[in-house]
């Protein structure tokens, strides 16, 4: 899923995250950097 497809298709902040960096941050790797992503997120939202 590319991240365009995980915006407009409703799949959540955690798809595009996956979509970008995928083996950096998914999958229970670096969870810290993953929240933080999230965190961002919401505050623009």
């Amino acid at each position: 899923m590319t991240p365009h497809d995980a915006m407009v298709n409703g799949a959540g902040v955690r798809e595009i995250i996956r979509s970008i960096n995928g083996r950096l941050e998914c999958d229970g790797r670096n969870p810290a950097q993953v929240q933080s992503r999230i965190d961002d997120y919401e505050r623009c939202t």
